[in-house]
């Protein structure tokens, strides 16, 4: 018995009991074979149910229905099932949808399973459920979604996505297994607000991951205040495309906040100001900061986050980067940086600084090229042949002065459309290169492009050998023996 999408109620039973698993003399392991075909599961055939079944010692025939251990490993190959063109949730709700022992069996998931409750906006289905599923009305998938929510327990880790998603399934899901949620990932909802994100943080307490993403909806903010105030063990938090977000009753409770464990902080796009460094200042375990907005923020948390390892800043200001750079240059532990550049392009001297930190892995991207990469615009280009000159002479000179200390360099101009001849043969001047990322930079050449990849393979070949490079002369920044 299959489930019909939209008007399946956890408070109603399809059977009444359990259904046999053999009837006029059919073989229990074809009957299960014709399960699998109906789901489509990539799960063992008729052979492989056939061992599944022989595994369990106490199988019976004359009980008419197949033991717990049975059921349960069928709805663990369900849970599992991470195939882009299926539906673990799904095929999870038909099978309960058997009868009253297998529903029973199977609603108690092992803590492990990631739920994904997804409305396939993106995905080109070939299972027949899915297609079903995907030609419902939003309130007919919010009514799949909610009777999954109350069904369901035992995980750990969900992920919920599209206009399926509601306050009232958040809720459901809060009272549910609010308690044991580590993982949450929440995107891409027009119906998910404030209320809903409020009572998920507050039954949630024992979170470590928190991805909200496009939730165009939410604009109070209380539920951060609970958010990072109860779940003391949250390690990563990542925001974004949420542009009414006001973090005043954030900023306001921060008072009361002891040091926070978050190692990891993505804010972008959740209209941030210049207060936000009232909050990085309870984050002194932060390792990664990926944000916007004012350059006031990476200065707070320079100053406050020694850890600090990996920045990342999407910069629509030439003074802001300037503010920024000179901040960093303070930041002992930082060994990556990345400005992903909007509205302008980076200046000779801005290179020549960036050049100068002591980092390992170097990113320079466009931030049109990030938005739409297989669109060309020629008539853009964030760095020119000069900015790479004076990036390549800042690092090798600050390489001279460190001797045998030199570091691989990964380094990504992704973007970068102004760039031609003159720019390769700069990069060919650096001394350990092992990643170079040229997307969108559309005039390099061919016989240009050969040259970098066997610069990087130089790099890389040098690295796994243990070789250390010595300069041949300090003239000649760059060329190594």
């Amino acid at each position: 018995k299959f489930l019909q999408f939209g008007s399946m109620s956890s408070d109603t039973e399809l059977d009444v009991g359990p259904s046999p698993a053999s009837r006029s003399g059919v073989p229990v392991a074809d009957s299960l074979s014709e399960c699998n075909d109906c789901l489509g599961l990539a799960v063992p055939g008729v052979a492989g149910l056939r061992e599944l079944v022989s595994d369990f010692d106490s199988f019976d025939l004359a009980a008419h229905h197949l033991p717990d251990g049975v059921v349960r490993t069928i709805a663990g190959y369900l849970a599992n099932d991470s195939s882009s063109h299926s539906s673990p949730l799904l095929a999870l709700l038909a099978m309960c949808g058997t009868c009253s022992q297998w529903r029973s069996v199977a609603q108690d998931l092992n803590p492990d399973v990631c739920l994904q409750y997804d409305c396939f906006e993106n995905v080109f289905p070939s299972q027949k459920n899915v297609q079903r599923f995907r030609k419902l009305s939003a309130t007919a998938k919010e009514e799949v979604f909610e009777a999954a929510s109350r069904l369901f327990s035992g995980y750990t880790e969900t992920v919920l996505s599209g206009d399926g998603i509601t306050d009232r399934v958040l809720c459901r899901m809060a009272d549910r297994v609010g308690s044991g949620l580590t993982s949450v990932r929440v995107r891409g909802s027009a119906f998910v607000t404030d209320v809903g994100l409020h009572s998920l943080m507050t039954a949630a307490s024992s979170l470590q991951h928190v991805h909200l993403e496009d939730l165009r909806k939410t604009s109070r903010g209380e539920f951060l205040a609970v958010l990072l105030e109860k779940c003391t063990q949250l390690q990563t938090l990542h925001l974004s495309d949420m542009p009414l977000l006001n973090w005043g009753p954030c900023k306001l409770a921060s008072s009361r906040w002891a040091e926070r464990s978050i190692t990891k902080l993505h804010v972008r796009g959740v209209n941030l100001d210049s207060g936000f460094g009232m909050i990085l200042e309870k984050l002194p375990k932060l390792v990664e900061l990926e944000i916007d907005g004012p350059s006031r923020n990476i200065k707070s948390a320079a100053e406050k986050c020694p850890l600090l390892h990996r920045v990342s800043y999407q910069v629509t200001h030439r003074q802001y980067l300037d503010e920024v750079l000179a901040a960093l240059m303070n930041v002992r532990q930082l060994k990556v940086l990345e400005l992903i550049v909007k509205n302008f392009t980076l200046c000779t001297e801005q290179l020549r600084v960036i050049g100068m930190l002591p980092l390992m892995e170097i990113r320079l991207d466009s931030f049109i090229y990030k938005q739409q990469p297989t669109l060309s615009r020629s008539s853009y280009s964030h760095v020119d042949n000069d900015g790479v000159k004076a990036l390549v002479d800042s690092v090798c000179n600050r390489w001279c002065a460190m001797g045998t200390d030199m570091q691989p360099l990964k380094l990504s101009l992704c973007g970068a459309t102004a760039l031609t001849h003159d720019a390769v043969s700069a990069l060919l001047r650096l001394p350990i290169l092992t990643e170079l990322d040229i997307g969108g930079c559309c005039r390099i050449i061919a016989m240009d492009k050969m040259r970098l990849v066997a610069k990087v393979r130089a790099g890389r070949e040098m690295l796994e050998s243990g070789r250390s490079p010595t300069m041949r002369n300090l003239r000649f920044p760059g060329l190594i023996l």
